[in-house]
């Protein structure tokens, strides 16, 4: 504003106002007090407030931002030093090393040439029901039992070639990589024995028991527990290298890649761990669900009690307040106030099979990934679209994953059978009982499949 005596020139129309008035006669706007009046002083001190405010603002944005990337991204796993071996339970044509097959625990050996025929080759007797499946590598089979010993077998004959008896039960499938084997236990223990003679190597003990089975790669062996964390351990000495607190108990193990841990705990949550930071990577929400997640490429296939089927892209991050406004979108939902709860961050396909409930872990190979129920059915999907391929109906609850051996499916079954279906068509080739109770596990030799039975019998498939 302009002062002409005793009048008041608006600023905007140029109209000229009695000195005093507060608004333009002729255009209404806010007429602006003289220049060195009290009152510009003080809006003036004002602005400069606001304007200090505004940087201190952005300044303490710009380092919560950096705080939580540090926070993120920087963890234990950053300073401490490489592990002492680069010990892995690798996949190989003629060995099944952990449970799953491998660490990626897609329970698939597509490149097998050998179709088996159900017949049984031999049976060992194992003295006690079995802790978990079996594992084979280097023509010896080796499995646990609930009295506590480890056991391992030629898997030529099925011959006896040692035993290691610990004081609790075995409770996990062992895993094996280099000259040790690794496995859980009830009383909390993770155990390494040399393969060759069952001498024991080292010994970790969680607050919980242990029925993940582990896995093993570049030298670090990861496993979960019911004390709800997954530890991360030295190979080669045992000695703890970080651990995850999750808030359920972890009963499957944990699938391993070049990248995550992703870990299926009792928190009907799927938790993906940076495995070189120890920090989240983000969390899939999902039903309660018996096996473990496994990995095919860039994605994650998992399968929970609910009758759900799904694949997730791993490679996405969970951000700052992301889960927090999920949840309020949920809520949201819940009220009526959106029409829609938008997918979950990542998802490629979700199938659900209503009245069925999916035992295990789903089975993963070039093109289609495959799931068992405990109401006795086999499902294929087409691995990119999610659309069912086959079903196929056993009879009787699927007690094992499926498991890929060349074009066949492998399923062992609560009821003590197992039965292979064609990969292709769903089409039921052969079902034998071998006569040891309930299939517990399965691993895939050279030309031959691998089974515990419940009443302690451990069998040869050819």
């Amino acid at each position: 504003m302009s002062e002409t005596g005793a009048s008041s020139v608006c600023h905007v129309c140029g109209h000229t106002n009695a000195m005093g008035s507060r608004f333009c006669a002729g255009c209404r706007t806010q007429l602006l007090p003289a220049a060195g009046s009290p009152l510009v002083a003080r809006w003036r001190a004002r602005a400069r407030l606001r304007r200090t405010l505004v940087r201190a603002a952005a300044a303490v944005l710009a380092l919560l931002v950096v705080t939580w990337a540090a926070v993120e991204n920087i963890g234990l796993a950053h300073f401490l030093p490489d592990p002492a071996s680069d010990l892995t339970s690798e996949l190989q044509l003629g060995g099944w090393p952990t449970g799953g097959g491998s660490p990626l625990r897609a329970n698939a050996m597509p490149e097998a040439a050998t179709s088996l025929a159900g017949e049984v080759a031999w049976k060992a007797d194992l003295g006690a029901s079995p802790g978990g499946g079996p594992v084979v590598l280097e023509d010896v089979v080796y499995t646990g039992n609930v009295d506590g010993c480890m056991h391992a077998f030629s898997a030529s004959d099925g011959a006896p070639l040692w035993d290691r008896c610990l004081g609790a039960p075995v409770s996990s499938t062992p895993s094996i990589a280099g000259h040790l084997i690794y496995f859980g236990m009830l009383d909390g223990r993770i155990t390494a024995l040399d393969r060759d003679d069952g001498s024991e190597v080292w010994t970790f003990r969680a607050d919980a028991p242990v029925r993940s089975s582990p896995a093993v790669v570049d030298g670090v062996l990861y496993a979960g527990s019911s004390d709800r964390r997954l530890y991360a351990l030295d190979a080669l000495t045992g000695e703890e290298r970080w651990s995850f607190a999750t808030e359920g108990r972890i009963t499957s193990g944990p699938a391993v890649n070049e990248q995550l841990v992703v870990v299926v705990s009792q928190d009907n949550l799927i938790h993906f761990i940076d495995r070189h930071t120890a920090k989240r990577w983000f969390d899939y929400e999902t039903s309660l669900a018996d096996g473990s997640a496994a990995i095919a490429g860039d994605s994650v296939y998992a399968a929970d009690i609910s009758g759900t089927v799904r694949r997730v892209r791993w490679e996405n991050r969970q951000w700052p307040f992301e889960k927090s406004i999920r949840n309020i979108r949920r809520w949201m939902f819940r009220w009526g106030m959106l029409d829609e709860l938008p997918p979950q961050k990542g998802v490629v396909w979700v199938r659900q099979e209503r009245g069925e409930s999916f035992t295990e872990t789903p089975a993963v190979d070039s093109e289609r990934a495959y799931a068992g129920t405990a109401g006795g059915t086999v499902f294929a999907y087409d691995k990119q679209t999610g659309d069912t391929v086959w079903q196929t109906h056993l009879g009787t609850s699927a007690a094992t994953s499926p498991t890929v051996i060349g074009d066949e499916v492998v399923v062992g079954t609560q009821s003590g059978t197992i039965a292979s279906v064609d990969a292709a068509t769903g089409e039921i080739r052969w079902r034998i009982e071998p006569g040891g109770g309930a299939i517990l596990g399965v691993a895939v030799g050279a030309g031959a499949l691998y089974a515990t039975g419940a009443s302690g019998l451990l069998v040869e498939i050819r």
